[in-house]
Formats: C-alpha cells, sequence, structure tokens
C-alpha cells in the first residue's frame, strides 16, 4: 500500500548557465525563466521571480523573537529574553561576498552584525542553474552570557495572492516542539488565514514542526517552497508578525479585533523555537531540552518553484545534492 503522498518519480529539471547581472545597488542572478536578487545595501533576498511574476513582497531578515504567549508573560520572558526581539531588525551589514561558481551557479555570502552581545549572523545563498537557491543561516554569539533565544530562524513576506499552504509535517493543527505529540506527519493544506488560532488574548499561534517541506501559493499553483534539509519549523501570517506581540511588557487587554489581515503574507522559517511549556503559568519556563541556549548554530533550506500537487513535477527540488 502507497502511502498517500507518494507521487511518481519526475526526471531532474536541465540546469542553465547563470547570468548575473551586478547593478549599482542591486544584484539579479537569472536561471532559465526563474531570477533572484539581492539588496547591495542590505545583503538580503528582495527578489524571487518566475517569468515576470514577483513573489517577494519584503526582504528576508533575521528573526530571533516569538509574539509572547501568557505563559511568556508569566515566566518574565518578556524581559529576560527582550534584547532579541528587535535583533534581527537591527542587523547591521558587515559585508556582502559574491561570486560565480563556475557556468551553472552562483554564491552570495552576507554577513550581519547583531545589536545583542555584539554576536554575528551570516546568510549564504547559492543559487543553482537548475533553477533553486540553497539558504544557510549561521549564528555566532558574540560571547557566553547571552539570554537564552525564543526562536532561531528567517522570516520573509510574499505578496498576498500566495496565501494557499501545504506542507509534509506535523499537523494539522498548530504545534510545537514540547507540543506536538498529537501531530502526526503527514501531507496537509489549506488557508493561510485557516492556519491562524485565533486565541481571546492575540499571541503566538500556528506553528508547524518537523516539516520537509512547505509552499505558499495562489490558487494557480504558482509560489515558493521551503524544503527543509532536513526539516524546518515554520508558520505564516496574513499580517506582520509583529502584530501578535505585547507592545509593552506588561499584559494588555488587546483583543481579536486588534487582529486585521492585510495585503501580504508573512513567512517564518525557523531551525526551531523555544517549547511554550505550560507547567504553570505563573513562573515556570519550558523544560530544558525545548530551550534554545545562544550558541553557534546553523540550518539550512531551499527555495525553489512550488508544484500545483505535492512532490509531483517537482522531485528535482528535495535532493540536496
Amino acid at each position: 500500500m502507497s502511502l498517500p503522498f507518494y507521487q511518481p518519480f519526475v526526471a531532474e529539471a536541465q540546469s542553465s548557465p547563470v547570468i548575473a547581472d551586478d547593478a549599482a545597488s542591486l544584484l539579479t542572478l537569472t536561471a532559465g525563466n526563474l531570477s533572484v536578487g539581492f539588496d547591495k545595501e542590505t545583503g538580503a533576498l528582495t527578489s524571487y521571480k518566475e517569468g515576470s511574476m514577483e513573489l517577494i513582497k519584503e526582504a528576508l531578515r533575521p528573526n530571533f523573537w516569538r509574539p509572547v504567549t501568557d505563559n511568556d508573560m508569566g515566566n518574565g520572558m518578556n524581559k529576560t529574553l527582550r534584547p532579541w526581539r528587535d535583533a534581527g531588525r537591527q542587523a547591521k551589514l558587515l559585508s556582502m561576498e559574491q561570486k560565480a561558481l563556475g557556468k551553472e551557479a552562483y554564491e552570495v555570502v552576507s554577513h550581519y552584525k547583531l545589536p545583542v552581545g555584539e554576536s554575528d549572523f551570516i546568510v549564504t545563498y547559492h543559487f543553482s542553474g537548475k533553477g533553486y537557491l540553497d539558504v544557510n543561516c549561521t549564528f555566532i554569539p558574540g560571547n557566553d552570557t547571552l539570554p537564552l533565544l525564543p526562536r532561531m530562524g528567517v522570516s520573509i513576506t510574499l505578496n498576498k495572492q500566495f496565501d494557499q499552504m501545504e506542507w509534509l509535517g506535523r499537523g494539522p493543527h498548530e504545534n510545537y516542539i514540547d507540543r506536538n505529540t498529537s501531530s502526526y506527519v503527514g501531507l496537509y493544506k489549506g488557508s493561510v488565514a485557516g492556519q491562524y488560532f485565533p486565541y481571546d488574548r492575540p499571541q503566538e499561534n500556528g506553528n508547524k514542526t518537523e516539516v520537509r517541506w512547505m509552499s505558499l501559493t495562489n490558487t494557480a499553483g504558482q509560489g515558493l517552497m521551503a524544503v527543509g534539509q532536513p526539516y524546518i519549523s515554520t508558520s505564516a501570517y496574513l499580517f506582520p508578525t509583529e502584530d501578535l506581540d505585547e507592545p509593552g511588557l506588561r499584559k494588555s487587554q488587546r483583543h481579536l479585533s486588534d487582529i486585521q489581515f492585510k495585503d501580504m503574507v508573512t513567512w517564518n522559517i525557523d531551525l526551531k523555537q523555544m517549547g511554550v511549556g505550560g507547567d504553570t503559568s505563573w513562573g515556570a519556563y519550558p523544560h530544558q531540552p525545548y530551550l534554545i541556549p545562544a550558541e553557534r548554530m546553523s540550518f539550512s533550506f531551499r527555495f525553489c518553484p512550488a508544484m500545483l500537487h505535492g512532490v509531483s513535477g517537482n522531485r528535482q527540488y528535495l535532493n540536496f545534492k
């Protein structure tokens, strides 16, 4: 009996030469009908085009914070770990290095300095003539006294039309590293709006763990896919993730009506997010295995064109060789 998400093998895509257009402010790499763009002032991925269709609305950036939960407020995480709240947005580009790797590959390395302990964050992009973009993210702490990280990942914003979500991982409901045994690995799909869990007080929600791949597409099946190496933790919203967060240090009387869907799809792609805990809501942290010490760590994933039906027609992008 075949697994429900099995699809017949599809031959690997042909490779094309990678053409670099190195303008004053933007580096554009093109292979066949796919192109990616990098802002040379920020070092960030700002464009991913399939033909003339632009997918990205806002650039990829480091992300170390999660909207605080009721448990987080109870244990004071919003205060003790607060240095990480704006660390991703305040990252400063130290250097952006670029080089051709033969005729059919190109590498871009963006090195950032973080405002927390003079730590470093390095993003290495490898664009292939087969049309995929491999992304490796490395965090290097500046010292050994830094606070725990709420999450280790990146965030990117897509255009609103890419609001259909499909993933191979734990689901279908939200799950976290310390609350995922009721979520079974499978192939799931639905709207991005449908992944939002409307807690009475807005807070972190909708995450998925042990995700092998996830795609965000329009109704025609066009869009972007992220493939973990081997897994990612991920979530998507129709508003900025920051809209879920408490603006201050104390719990405010916020309500469901404070969250309004906007003309965007926020996509969080993480190595992991700290556990949500729950032994008590008045002081207990998540258990030690589900915390994220500020130590050197890396993770990788692949951006590639999304598929219309699961893996069918796109198997070549799932192999990291």
